[in-house]
């Protein structure tokens, strides 16, 4: 029993970090996803400068179906 309760006092330590770091970067991932999706509603425009093909909007495509 003492195994245990050491286990699960080990896992809520992990968990711990865990969610505070989810709470910071899930809203940051959702909001480059969005930048990505939809970049004419963006701030700024999201282009990439590539170096053979030049400056690609991240939605354009680039090889057959591949996007940027």
């Amino acid at each position: 029993m003492a195994v245990i309760t050491d286990q699960l006092g080990g896992f809520i330590r992990l968990l711990r970090p865990l969610a505070w770091t989810m709470l910071f970067t899930v809203p940051v991932l959702l909001w480059l996803y969005w930048l990505m999706l939809s970049p004419a509603q963006a701030v700024t425009p999201t282009a990439m400068v590539f170096p053979i093909l030049g400056r690609i909007a991240w939605t354009a495509k680039v090889i057959g179906p591949m996007q940027a």
